[in-house]
């Protein structure tokens, strides 16, 4: 090879390996920065992850702060209602303690004016029942009441019930028929009352006179109901407003026949739709109904109590409905409509 060539191989070879050296340095160069980012991201992920941790740990901070001011306002809240309910139930004691001082008050008020109606009229002051009953018959069997709750265990017919249980053994009674809540046909009366083995019939007329009638027996339908049926039956009369200051039982002597009279469905006598509970020259109590299609006949229902069987103090008008005596009545007047009736099934 000449000299010529020589050299030129040479530089070729000089020339080459420069190249190399560059490109190496620029791969070396980069790879540098490549480590030197991957460096900065991994410093920010780091930071960035200690902020996280920072924040998280705040926020725990935070949670269990608001869960202790949480507690606190529940103990303070369960110690502010302890001490409202203890106020509550020592003012209510207080309420209570005046309240049945009034009603003591009240009682010996009444008490000492039975007293002097008593020695007006020659008769034994009420039990504590009978005066019970005298201070809530102004709310028995009154209308617009058929949604309240009729209960003769708590309210103001268990007075009611009291007072009847010291004349026969009663345990309870329940509520079958109420004229304003039912309606006045006659089919609808018998059907809400048939079987039962002691009826108790409950009357008002008017705002003051409140009577009423047990039945020792049901309410017997005819078998043909085109006719009448009259069965034997005890009875007992009541007077509870009214006709006397006081609640008082109408003594029916066991001598006297004793008869409760019901008309067919089907009679078509209008004014014959009714119940008859009759003592034999003492009482009678006739309860008038609407048939179907018509209305109750006014004043078709009537009340009538021979005077010598009515106990002293009545205060009801008398009058001669018939020739064979003077009647008094425990209704005010002795033929009229009912305010309001009622039927009890009373269970001994």
């Amino acid at each position: 090879m000449s000299e010529e060539a020589l050299s030129a191989r040479v530089a070729a070879l000089q020339l080459a390996f420069e190249q190399h050296r560059e490109k190496t340095q620029q791969e070396i160069r980069s790879i540098k920065d490549r480590h030197e980012q991957q460096q900065a991201a991994l410093a920010q992920k780091a930071q960035e992850s200690a902020g996280e941790a920072r924040l998280r740990s705040r926020l725990e901070s935070e949670i269990a702060a608001r869960q202790a001011l949480a507690q606190q306002v529940q103990e303070q809240r369960r110690y502010l209602v302890e001490e409202v309910s203890i106020d509550v139930r020592v003012e209510f004691d207080d309420e209570i303690k005046e309240v049945k001082e009034t009603i003591e008050e009240v009682m010996a008020g009444v008490c000492y004016n039975l007293e002097q109606i008593a020695f007006h009229y020659g008769r034994n002051v009420p039990s504590s029942k009978g005066l019970k009953l005298m201070m809530v018959a102004d709310q028995l069997c009154q209308l617009g009441k058929q949604f309240l709750r009729l209960s003769s265990l708590c309210g103001q017919y268990r007075f009611l019930r009291e007072w009847l249980g010291g004349f026969m053994a009663l345990k309870s009674m329940n509520l079958l028929y109420k004229s304003s809540r039912d309606g006045q046909k006659y089919p609808t009366f018998l059907d809400k009352t048939r079987g039962v083995p002691r009826p108790f019939i409950l009357i008002r007329y008017g705002p003051s006179h409140l009577f009423g009638c047990t039945i020792d027996g049901p309410l017997t339908e005819p078998e043909d109901p085109q006719h009448y049926a009259f069965t034997p039956r005890p009875v007992s009369l009541y007077s509870i407003s009214g006709a006397y200051d006081m609640p008082c039982e109408i003594p029916i002597p066991t001598d006297k026949p004793q008869v409760v009279g019901v008309v067919g469905r089907e009679v078509t006598n209008h004014s014959a739709s009714a119940v008859l509970i009759s003592a034999w020259e003492v009482a009678n109590l006739r309860l008038a109904f609407a048939r179907p299609g018509t209305t109750v006949t006014p004043s078709a229902s009537s009340m009538l109590v021979r005077k010598e069987h009515l106990p002293r103090g009545f205060q009801g008008p008398t009058t001669r409905d018939s020739p064979d005596g003077v009647y008094g009545t425990l209704a005010g007047v002795a033929y009229f409509s009912p305010t309001e009736v009622e039927v009890w099934a009373l269970t001994p």
